[in-house]
């Protein structure tokens, strides 16, 4: 039997119309700029914000922190009119480990530093449920039925992981999250799951995603992010009712006539998970830590490899001995080094995917 482990909002996406201040503009050009040189993000002012070497597609700024991000354009770089010139994007991680509600507020009130800006309307909003006890099969997903003409399958050797149906304004997506994870960098998911009633970590989990735009989201009268966030479970299961129905194919050619799959009607009768995961927040905390550890025992092991013996202590003070040796020759000042590997922390975006 299949097992709702928690359904959830996993990104919101609102647009806003503004128009930076002429200060502003220049600050963030030169942070860019001082970005792109070191190679690392720069903070903005006094904010958790820090400014990204790159942004993407025609805006010209970025700026994360590991809740959420905001990207900005100049009003002329756009068309004339009410398009959106800036938007924030709540990120999975911060949805998921914070008060849903205060991460919005943040996130508006962090742009008011840039000018005036108003919400213009909610750009996406992905709702997922995560299950266990369910794996989809080539021939379950066959009962799909959904008017969208692009229908892709990932395949994992001979195995499908990954279901698509739609790219436009809907879309919808069954994937393997468990295995999604394991190159994600999103190890602090598996500890949301331990949270959740009925957990079992010997099963892989089975996402199911749906991904809505300004328009469909507009057409059922979510222009808002506040209005996004209250009536997100309302919006998944109108996609799963009104868009997408997996059934259960039969004899009858008229598929309306087929059963609904058991999963898709406890799918459209589950409730939004609102509790956020404080747990998991304090241990992706930890998460560079780690790494950094598993990093230096493969290192004492290649130095140990290459002068020979296996005494952990002595390939340590090896290594120490080589990089401070090689910090002299090149003259590397540790404590900017320090510096900047700081800043890495703190704009880290805990895995999370960009705009």
């Amino acid at each position: 039997m299949s097992v709702v482990l928690r359904v959830s909002v996993d990104t919101l996406e609102v647009s806003l119309h503004g128009e930076l201040s002429v200060e502003v503009v220049g600050e963030l050009d030169v942070l860019k700029s001082q970005a792109q040189r070191e190679e690392c993000p720069q903070r903005f002012r006094d904010t958790k914000l820090f400014v990204e070497p790159r942004a993407f597609g025609r805006w010209r700024w970025r700026l994360s922190c590991p809740d959420f991000s905001v990207v900005a354009a100049l009003p002329a770089s756009v068309h004339a009119g009410n398009r959106a010139n800036a938007q924030i994007r709540l990120s999975a991680y911060g949805l998921s480990t914070r008060d849903q509600s205060e991460l919005l507020s943040e996130a508006l009130e962090a742009v008011k530093v840039f000018g005036k800006y108003r919400e213009r309307n909610v750009a996406r909003l992905d709702v997922c449920a995560d299950v266990q006890g369910w794996t989809p099969t080539y021939e379950e997903m066959q009962g799909m039925v959904c008017p969208a003409v692009y229908r892709g399958i990932h395949l994992a050797g001979a195995r499908p992981q990954t279901f698509q149906y739609g790219k436009g304004p809907l879309a919808l997506r069954v994937y393997d999250k468990t295995a999604e994870l394991a190159h994600s960098g999103k190890g602090w998911m598996a500890l949301v799951w331990h949270g959740c009633e009925g957990y079992d970590e010997t099963l892989p989990v089975t996402r199911i995603e749906t991904q809505m735009r300004s328009g469909p989201l507009g057409e059922i009268g979510l222009g808002t992010g506040a209005q996004a966030l209250a009536q997100a479970g309302s919006a998944f299961e109108w996609a799963l009712r009104e868009w997408c129905q997996l059934r259960v194919p039969a004899g009858d050619k008229k598929v309306t006539r087929w059963a609904d799959h058991p999963v898709w009607l406890q799918l459209r009768s589950s409730v939004l998970s609102g509790r956020p995961c404080e747990r998991a927040r304090r241990k992706a905390n930890l998460m560079a830590f780690e790494d950094a550890a598993k990093r230096l025992i493969g290192l004492a092991a290649l130095a140990s490899a290459h002068y020979g013996g296996c005494d952990y202590i002595k390939a340590v003070q090896l290594l120490s001995d080589a990089a401070e040796a090689r910090m002299l020759s090149d003259h590397v000042d540790f404590a900017e080094e320090v510096g900047k590997k700081r800043k890495r922390l703190e704009a880290e975006c805990v895995g999370d995917v960009p705009f």
